[in-house]
């Protein structure tokens, strides 16, 4: 049978550890388990991956609110601005979610990453 097979499986698993370790050395975003934000009384709008798409699309805030995207896909899915870096989470897993307090108004266009026919807007007044 020979080593090739071992190697092979040696190779695919030291490269799934990195993978692993890679995505949760990301100190810059802070991700929590599944939360659920039912009212938008508090500021915050609540935007669910699902699907391979965001739901709903577009969200209409004030300065100051936030954001929370959850990802109820067995994919990992990304939110990330389609210019600038105002909106950059990382590989969001199932169940996990992504928040930003928005401060400035403008309207604000994300895509995810691996897959960027998903898209969305928050737009800030």
């Amino acid at each position: 049978m020979g080593k090739f097979p071992i190697i092979v499986a040696i190779v695919v698993l030291v490269v799934g550890i990195i993978s692993v370790a890679i995505f949760y050395m990301n100190d810059n975003v802070e991700i929590h388990e599944e939360i659920s934000f039912e009212s938008t009384e508090l500021g915050i709008y609540k935007v669910n991956i699902q699907n391979f798409d965001y739901s709903p699309r577009e969200v209409r805030i004030q300065r100051g609110e936030s954001v929370v995207w959850t990802n109820k896909d067995s994919v990992g899915h990304t939110v990330t601005s389609s210019s600038g870096n105002e909106i950059d989470s990382p590989l969001l897993g199932l169940g996990q979610n992504y928040s930003k307090t928005f401060t400035e108004a403008g309207e604000y266009s994300y895509y995810c990453s691996p897959h960027p026919n998903m898209q969305g807007k928050v737009i800030v007044s």
